[in-house]
């Protein structure tokens, strides 16, 4: 039997997870869906509309809505895990 770990999606502090729940019901859709996809799958696969590397470990996960758009901006960490450090329209 094989042991597979799923990815974590974590937030760094309360501001970000809060910045995240003031967008519009769209794109924080955008974001659960996102999020499934990498908890899921990981991080190896996943398709340019979605994610996008910025610089250094900073990606940015791409939310989109009838309101514009917004970034999630994040990093990863060992064991799998994931951390939004910065949320912003």
């Amino acid at each position: 039997m094989v042991y597979f770990m799923r990815w974590t999606i974590e937030f760094l502090d309360t501001e970000v997870r809060e910045k995240l729940y003031s967008l519009p019901l769209d794109m924080r859709a955008v974001f659960e869906r996102i999020s499934h996809l990498i908890e899921d799958h990981g991080l190896a696969g996943m398709p340019a509309p979605y994610v996008k590397h910025l610089e250094g470990p900073v990606w940015e996960m791409r939310l989109t809505g009838r309101d514009g758009i917004a970034r999630a901006a994040y990093i990863t960490v060992k064991e799998r895990r994931v951390v939004v450090v910065h949320v912003f329209r």
